[in-house]
Formats: structure tokens, C-alpha cells, sequence
């Protein structure tokens, strides 16, 4: 019984080591550690993370310009929360084409926090938000821009029903 005990403390302790996907424990942005957050809205970020993020990540658009030129970046957003109360700031981007889309779905947010805001009122939070604009190509545009050819690949584990050598007929044109 105690050892049981004694695990699952264990495995609680180190569940709540890792308080923030987005931030490490010494409340540094993890993609760029010059950005770092204050011990309150440290302490706040489960609900920032639970609430705030979908609703940034599941609205914003890759730009059209971009997503043609198969540009990738990242834009850092500073967002400052005061219960129904929010403003936003770009403080770094990679590429300015990817600023308009972030600062609209930023924009488009004011009516989660003038609803019902999740957050606690009267306490200031500030807190860095990356956004990774990243194309991913398919697995042929992939081999084709690595090998610089077309990549023709043999799966050795095909199932016997499939066609071999001998199943295909080549049949010279005649004159």
C-alpha cells in the first residue's frame, strides 16, 4: 500500500512539473527564451491554455500569398487580459504577410472576452503566443525537392497480390 502511495505522488509530482505546454518552469516562452511571463499569469496558465489557444489556433488562416510561395514562419503575439478587457501586440514575426492574419483572428476574439470571460477579474495577465505557419508538403513534393527527381520507391513488404514483373506485358509498337 505505501509503495502504491509513494508512486502515484510520484507520478502527480511529476505531472505538475510541467505546468504549460507553451512555457518552461522557470516561465520562459520554450521557443524563444528572452520572452518570460510574471508567477500570476504563470499560475493561470491551464485555463489560458485550456480556453484562450483553441480559440486563437482553430480560427487563424495561413495567409493566401504565403501558403502559394510555401513561406513558413513564426509570429510571437503578446496578449494582455484584465477579465473582459484584452489587447494584443505583434512583437516579433519572421515575415510580415503572416501579421494581417494573426491580427485579425486576434480582433475576432472580442466576443469570448466580452461574454463570458474565463479569466479572473481584476488581475492583469500577460502572455506570449506562438504562432507557427508551417506548409507541409506531400510525400511526393518532399522526395522531389530533397533528390531533386522523381523518387520511385519498391516496398519490399508488398502483398502477394500484387503485380510483378511477370504479370506486366510490354508490347512493342509495330512500324
Amino acid at each position: 500500500m505505501h509503495k502504491l502511495t509513494f508512486l502515484l505522488l510520484l507520478i502527480s509530482g511529476a505531472a505538475s512539473a510541467q505546468k504549460s505546454v507553451l512555457y518552461n518552469e522557470h516561465r520562459q516562452l520554450i521557443v524563444d527564451t528572452s520572452y518570460y511571463i510574471d508567477s500570476v499569469t504563470y499560475h493561470n496558465l491551464p485555463l489560458i491554455e485550456k480556453e484562450l489557444l483553441p480559440l486563437i489556433y482553430n480560427r487563424i488562416k495561413y495567409p493566401a500569398r504565403s501558403k502559394y510561395n510555401n513561406v513558413n514562419g513564426t509570429v510571437i503575439v503578446r496578449i494582455l487580459i484584465n477579465g473582459y478587457n484584452y489587447s494584443y501586440d505583434i512583437v516579433k514575426t519572421t515575415d510580415e504577410d503572416f501579421n494581417p492574419s494573426v491580427l485579425l483572428c486576434l480582433k475576432n476574439l472580442s466576443p469570448f472576452f466580452s461574454m463570458s470571460s474565463p479569466f479572473p477579474q481584476n488581475v492583469n495577465l500577460s502572455l506570449y503566443v506562438p504562432i507557427k505557419f508551417e506548409i507541409r508538403l506531400k510525400r511526393y513534393q518532399q522526395t522531389l525537392n530533397k533528390n531533386h527527381m522523381v523518387t520511385i520507391e519498391f516496398d519490399e513488404l508488398a502483398p502477394e497480390n500484387s503485380i510483378s514483373d511477370q504479370d506486366i506485358i510490354y508490347t512493342p509498337k509495330k512500324p
